[in-house]
């Protein structure tokens, strides 16, 4: 489990604005009130032929795709997964409603929006 003392503890973003996904991270570090370091990372399909990854997120992230998110020593990939994890580390900051009926119908939301929606948004770049 991640270290609710999130102030303490260094927090890095690796993501990009034009990436949906990586968007939904950054809004959910921004509400939170966690600081953190942003690493831009354009989506796979715009990087040039010659583009660097960082050594860091090659290592640390298995389709080389935004977003990931390190906090201390641990490091998280894809969305979704991202944001579960920050909402079970860090019950003081919850995005997600409490009672788990409305948890499931937001996850049901969440799931159709990346189902339906962004496909469209991710063939634009």
């Amino acid at each position: 489990m991640m270290d609710t003392t999130h102030e303490q503890t260094s927090v890095e973003f690796c993501g990009h604005w034009i990436c949906p996904f990586a968007t939904h991270v950054e809004f959910a570090l921004h509400q939170r009130g966690i600081e953190h370091a942003v690493v831009d990372l354009p989506p796979a399909a715009v990087r040039g032929p010659d583009f660097e990854l960082p050594e860091q997120f090659v290592a640390h992230s298995p389709r080389l795709e935004i977003p990931m998110v390190r906090v201390g020593q641990e490091f998280r990939v894809d969305s979704i997964p991202i944001l579960e994890w920050l909402e079970d580390a860090m019950p003081e900051h919850p995005l997600l409603p409490f009672d788990e009926p409305s948890r499931a119908l937001v996850r049901e939301r969440m799931a159709w929006i990346d189902r339906h929606a962004f496909p469209a948004m991710v063939g634009v770049y």
